[in-house]
Parts: structure tokens; C-alpha cells; sequence
């Protein structure tokens, strides 16, 4: 049969399908073509009619393990099947080619053949644009093919369900956010199965390529290495303390086909033969990438092929049997929205260039775009508006240490095309905010300094909670004496170790301002990983003497010895905004963090902070590509004294986008370039 019609010289003929012990095997899917034929008997075998030449791919089944998450489709995790595809070593694969269709085809199917199908809910916590949707989908396809070809043709995304809106966000493998860096809890089968373990992607874009890009989609496989497989990073700072190699061979093998995806790149995971320990993942594992993927999920239902028991690194599969592509369910927002928006803003009746919009809905903000040359807003390609929304403008002028001079508007939008928002000069204090956690009593201890601004005219509001969930206001009190606004509230980290902030922010005479806050937190147990009392996941991991505070894939670092701080020291990592301006003619290309604790340093600790590449080099100067990083030089990674920003001593690493220093207080950090 072929493109639908069967073809002439077809005839009936008998598929009969074994396992490797020569038993029948029940309810085995026959494929000729792409195209589900039958399913075999008791006996094994199933009538099909077939010419010379057809394709014949049988798999079947042989476990559906169900979700413990929830609002899974059709209530399974994974799925194990067993099939007659071999992998070959060169990188392709083979199935079976009917050469005489009268003939009994005898089809063996395998545990050696195996293939895991996992199932994802991806929950995107905005209201994705049909645009940025299509992009999220075509997104997970890409990176099913990428995942199949680093395992050897062994692992697949059988399943994805994509949802708007935050909908599901708890219970959700992959949680979508509009601004966010790559990261994962480092899993396997156990994480698939944790309520508290997820995969944390940007929406919009990440590094500004769309999540149909290539680069995304080693993104997100290297973050399913973490989820997944359950491996850690093999990047960065090793036990050593020098910088990580992941593979003693790197050099030897272009990026489409050398390892490791778990140092950001190539279409590989390490073996035994070419893995370095001197990576987070060594360090913890004592063993290679693909060691890691053989203990986790090597079992009685499974015979997975390696690189060591090949003997040779098998570069491909580069495709995928199109009965383990990737099948999509996508429930879009049902909230009716514009199919596209534009929107022009003037100042003393000019048009004005260079003016942020963000988007304020569910009380969250979202970054719409900068105005061009003409004021004119770019299409808003990630992020649906609809009519009733609200859009707020800004323009910085001026920043001092506790005023900024701003050019601001604010619409509700009513038309679709064609708004004008003129701009009008206003001067106000944000404060910053340094959250501290309390793992052991479950509570948030927040902390706004108000410099210069009038502590009895400052209205402020703050909500908290995780993602997904809904958010609880903190009482905030003001503390004259210190000039500052002091809080505290009940969390609840059940659901994983993220928690979600908005603050707004009221002067007399200027706008309402509304900032979002990712914090996170982390208990110091130098006794080893998930000793001490209370804790939070991912664990801290002991990699010979040094510990990682923190995922080393996030957006934030910290690796400490076991006598920088004391037993059960709690660390929080937040975003916030600058206390003072940067220097002159430079910009924030991170995110600005505060690191606080409830105890000090008693040593150095090893900062790393991620920076955004296209807020260094615009991608229209300068095309991302992973094989040839942006230049790391003349940025800087700054600290905030309590007057100013003082630059530390730094080592770079360009090709994860990170810079690294040591530290000796805790503070406010970010990486700063130069004006483009």
C-alpha cells in the first residue's frame, strides 16, 4: 500500500512475529509503509497484504508506567516498547524490506531494540501567541529527533501536551515562563515521577533564536540529560577547581557529532572511553553520561546499547520511525485576542525611539519589545494582546543612587492597530528587594531599602508564591528609623524549590510600577547531600570537598567548600533592580541578583552568572551560533558596595554565556556590557 492504495501486485500474506526466544508475541503492532496494518494474534501472527519492497516496522508495547504527576494524557509516564529497528553503527537504521510477499514474513522483535517514549506536559504560564505556540510545538518535535539521535535511538518525546495560561503549571513536566534561563532538577525515572521536579524553559525565544531552532533544541535535550537521564552539567568549574573538559576527545569531532550535550553542545552523551571526571557529573556520579542512562534505566525490560558495548560511538540516528514521531495535543487560551497589534509613542509630539512596552496581566509583567527608530512597537510575536489589556512604557533618561528620570505612558488597549501613547517625563525610587528563606520554619523574610524616598508617600504591595499557584500577600511594615519596608510570610515549597514574586510600587505623582522576582533557596549541608535538617531540591551535591548550591544549569552559581559557612546556612538567589545606575554608557546583560544569607562567608565561594547574548550584540549585528560564541570580552561582573558598582575579577566562559568570580559577601550582582 502506498500513499493510500494498495498496489497491484499485493497479495495476502502472513507476518509472524517473535521475540528473542522464538515465543509469539500478542498484540504486536504491524507498520507497513507509516501506515498501522494490524496488530498479531495469540499465535503472533497477523494477515496483511504487502508487495515487494514494502517496509515493515512491528513494535509492541511492553509497559505503560502511569503518572504520579497528573493531568497527563491518557495517564502514563512512559511507555517501553520493544520493536525489529536496529541501530546500526554508522548511524542509520534498518527494519524489514519484504522481498518475496508470498512468503511468510518471520519479524524478531527485541529488548535489544528498545525504545522509550516519554509523555510531557508543557504548561506555558502566559498566553502564548498562535505564532509563539506553533514555534513551542515544532520546538519539542525538533528535540524529539535531537533526544533520539543522543541516545542512540533509544529515547523519544512519544507524547506532548502543550497548555496556556499557566494551566496545569504544577503538575507540568516542562514549565514555560516569558523570561527565564534553562534549567531542570536533575531526575531520571524518579524525577518523571516527582511532583517537585521539572524542566524550566523560556517562551518567547532563548538566546533570540524561537524555540524551533536548532539552538533551543539543544537547550532543551540538555535539559532532559538533567530530568530524564539524570545527569549533571559537565561544564563550568570541575573538582579540580580548573575550568570542566566534558570529554578528553572534544577536539577530535565537529559539533554535529561529538559529545557531550551535557556541556551545552554536540549530539552526544560521554562513555567510558572518552568521559573526563573533572565535571559536576564525574565529580558526583563516578561514572560517564552514558554510565548514568544505563543505571537509571537499564532493567528487565530493557537491553540498552551503549557506546561500550558497540565498542564505537554510533554518530546518528538523525531520523526518526514515523510511528514514534512525536503526537501533540495543544489546548490554546480560549481568550480572544488581536491578530496583531501595533502601537507608536511620541514625546512633545515627536515619535519616540528606544521605549520598553510590557504587558501587565494576571499581575504578571511581561517584556513586550523596544520601540524602533519611527517609536514604532515590532510585532509582539510571543505574547497574545487582547483588547482590555494593559500596556505600560518606559524610557530611563537619567538614574541616580536612589532616583530615576523616566519618559512613561500607560494604555488599555481598545483598538487593535494604530494607538498613540504620548510619553510624559516622571522621577521615581523603585526600591530593591533582598528576599531571605527559612527552610527549616517555612518562611520569607523580605527587606526594601528606601534611600531617599519618602518612606510615608510609598505604597507598596507584594504577592508571593510558586508558579502556577496562586500568589499571597505579604503584610509589609515600614521601619522608619532604617527608611526601610520590612515583611514576612508563610511559604509552602512542596512543589519545588522556586518561588515567584510581584511587587508594585505607588508614588504620589508617578505611575504604578509593577517587577517580577524568581527566588530560590538552598540549605548548606556539608555533611553530605541531604543530611542536615529541612533541605531543598535539587540537593546540595558533594563533588570532592566542593558543593554546588544551586542547579549548575540555572542562571545563578554558587560552589562553596565545607568551611564557607556553617551546618544548615540557608542561601536565597533572587532577581530585583538596580539600587543605584551602572556606570555610564553600560547595561545590564543579566539578570541583577541579590545573594543573601542568615550567616556569612566564611570563605571564598565561586559566583557564576548567565548572560543574555542578544542583550550584548543584537542578533541582527551578530547571529547566534553555537559553534562560534559572542566575544565574553569587555564585560564585567559587578558588585553593589552599598554606594556604587565595583567590578570584580573575572574568568569567562563563552561558549555557556557565564562569567565567574569569587566572592567574599554576600550582595547585589550582574554582568554589565557596553551601550551596542
Amino acid at each position: 500500500m502506498i500513499g493510500g492504495w494498495v498496489s497491484l501486485d499485493a497479495a495476502a500474506a502472513s507476518v509472524w512475529v517473535l521475540d528473542g526466544t522464538a515465543n509469539a508475541v500478542h498484540e504486536a503492532e504491524v507498520w507497513v509503509n507509516c501506515e498501522l496494518r494490524a496488530t498479531t494474534d495469540r499465535a503472533g501472527k497477523a494477515e496483511v497484504a504487502l508487495a515487494a519492497g514494502d517496509r515493515i516496522v512491528v513494535r509492541k508495547r511492553v509497559i505503560s508506567v502511569p503518572s504520579t504527576k497528573g493531568l497527563h494524557d491518557y495517564g502514563w509516564a512512559w511507555n517501553v516498547w520493544h520493536t525489529n529497528v536496529v541501530q546500526n553503527n554508522d548511524g542509520t537504521w534498518t527494519d524489514w524490506t519484504v522481498t518475496d510477499p508470498a512468503a511468510q514474513q518471520q519479524i524478531v522483535i527485541s529488548r535489544h531494540n528498545g525504545i522509550i517514549g516519554l509523555n510531557l506536559m508543557a504548561s506555558i504560564a502566559y498566553n502564548a501567541s498562535p505564532r509563539n505556540v506553533r514555534q513551542i510545538r515544532d520546538g519539542f518535535d525538533g528535540s524529539s529527533r535531537l533526544l533520539f539521535d543522543v541516545t542512540d535511538g533509544q529515547m523519544v518525546l512519544e507524547r506532548v501536551s502543550i497548555h496556556e495560561e499557566g494551566f496545569g503549571l504544577a503538575s507540568a513536566d516542562v514549565q514555560i515562563f516569558a523570561e527565564q534561563w534553562p534549567r531542570a532538577h536533575v531526575g531520571g525515572k524518579a524525577g518523571l515521577q516527582d511532583p517537585a521536579s521539572h524542566i524550566f524553559m523560556p517562551g518567547p525565544h532563548f538566546v533570540g533564536q524561537p524555540w524551533n531552532s536548532y539552538t533551543t533544541n539543544l537547550a532543551l535535550v540538555h535539559e532532559l540529560g538533567h530530568y530524564a537521564i539524570g545527569a549533571e552539567d559537565e561544564y563550568g568549574v570541575g573538582p579540580s577547581g580548573r575550568a570542566a573538559k566534558c570529554t578528553v576527545d572534544r577536539e577530535k569531532f565537529p559539533l554535529q557529532s561529538r559529545a557531550s550535550i551535557m556541556d551545552g553542545d554536540g549530539t552526544e552523551f560521554c562513555h567510558d572511553g572518552n568521559h573526563s571526571m573533572d565535571t559536576t557529573h564525574g565529580g558526583r556520579f563516578h561514572t560517564s553520561v552514558w554510565g548514568t542512562l544505563v543505571a537509571n534505566w537499564d532493567d528487565h525490560t530493557l537491553d540498552l546499547r551503549t557506546p561500550m558495548s558497540r565498542g564505537t560511538v554510533n554518530p546518528g540516528p538523525t531520523t526518526i520511525p514515523c510511528m514514534f514521531r512525536t503526537q501533540f495535543r495543544i489546548e490554546e487560551s480560549s481568550t480572544v485576542s488581536c491578530p496583531r497589534y501595533t502601537v507608536t509613542t511620541t514625546y512633545n509630539g515627536a515619535r519616540e525611539a528606544g521605549v520598553e512596552a510590557a504587558l501587565i496581566k494576571g499581575g504578571e509583567r511581561h517584556h513586550l519589545g523596544i520601540t524602533n527608530k519611527y517609536g514604532n512597537l515590532p510585532s509582539t510575536a510571543a505574547f497574545d494582546v487582547s483588547p482590555g489589556d494593559q500596556i505600560d512604557f518606559t524610557k530611563t533618561l537619567a538614574g541616580g543612587p536612589s532616583h530615576f528620570e523616566n519618559l512613561v505612558g500607560s494604555t488599555i488597549v481598545e483598538a487593535c492597530e494604530g494607538e498613540v501613547v504620548a510619553l510624559k517625563p516622571y522621577r521615581w525610587h523603585v526600591p530593591y528587594w533582598i528576599p531571605k528563606l527559612d527552610l527549616v520554619d517555612k518562611l520569607i523574610r523580605l527587606e526594601f531599602p528606601l534611600g531617599e524616598s519618602p518612606i510615608d508617600r510609598t505604597q507598596l504591595e507584594v504577592l508571593v508564591g510558586q508558579p502556577g499557584i496562586e500568589k499571597h500577600r505579604v503584610e509589609m511594615l515600614a521601619d522608619e528609623q532604617n527608611r526601610r519596608f520590612v515583611g514576612r510570610a508563610a511559604i509552602d515549597m512542596a512543589r519545588g524549590d522556586l518561588l515567584e514574586m510581584t511587587v508594585r510600587v505607588e508614588q504620589p505623582d508617578s505611575p504604578p510600577q509593577v517587577r517580577s522576582s524568581r527566588i530560590q533557596a538552598a540549605m548548606f549541608h556539608p555533611q553530605g547531600p541531604g543530611t542536615g535538617v529541612g533541605g531543598m531540591t535539587p540537593p546540595v551535591d558533594a563533588v570532592d570537598g566542593l558543593f554546588n548550591l544551586f542547579a549548575p544549569g540555572g542562571e545563578v552559581g554558587l560552589q562553596v567548600d565545607r568551611h564557607s559557612l556553617e551546618q544548615g546556612a540557608v542561601v536565597t538567589t533572587a532577581t530585583t533592580v538596580a539600587p543605584v545606575a551602572f556606570p555610564g554608557g553600560w547595561h545590564a546583560v543579566s539578570a541583577i541578583v541579590s545573594i543573601a544569607a542568615d550567616q556569612p562567608l566564611h570563605d571564598i565561594a565561586l559566583l557564576r552568572l548567565r548572560y543574555e547574548p542578544t542583550k550584548v550584540c543584537p542578533p541582527d549585528v551578530c547571529p547566534i551560533d553555537p559553534a562560534q560564541p559572542i566575544s565574553a570580552d569587555g564585560l564585567r561582573l559587578v558588585r553593589f558596595d552599598g554606594q556604587e558598582w565595583q567590578a570584580l575579577s573575572t574568568t569567562a566562559d563563552a561558549a555557556h554565556y557565564s562569567l565567574y568570580a569569587d566572592i567574599r559577601e554576600w550582595g547585589i550582582y550582574a554582568v554589565i556590557a557596553r551601550e551596542p
